[in-house]
């Protein structure tokens, strides 16, 4: 498995065979409270650090953004999208994968 580190983070690369999605930019910092009414003092953390991890990202030149995608009571899935080498490439990350998917031509 080949993995790229952005900002101290490793990502699994993957190729994808889907077509581009929009690039997310930005992100929502209350996000997490749109998705959860009570939502724990773990589940915040992690999602703010997410946030800063992309805020970092931003400052250091990529365009990223990440977004809540899905969840349930016990975990949640972030998707999102970094201009990385050039490429717009989605983020796929939950609680025990982070990866990227870069896209080829046709």
């Amino acid at each position: 498995m080949k993995y790229t580190n952005l900002a101290g983070i490793n990502f699994e690369e993957h190729v994808s065979r889907m077509h581009n999605v929009a690039p997310i930019r930005g992100y929502r910092r209350y996000e997490i409270y749109d998705v959860y009414a009570k939502p724990s003092e773990i589940k915040i953390a992690i999602w703010n650090s997410w946030c800063e991890w992309c805020e970092q990202m931003n400052q250091l030149g990529y365009v990223c953004g990440i977004e809540i995608s899905s969840h349930n009571c016990n975990f949640f899935t972030i998707s999102g999208s970094i201009l990385y080498e050039g490429e717009v490439c989605d983020l796929w990350i939950t609680a025990k994968h982070n990866r990227m998917y870069k896209h080829f031509s046709i």
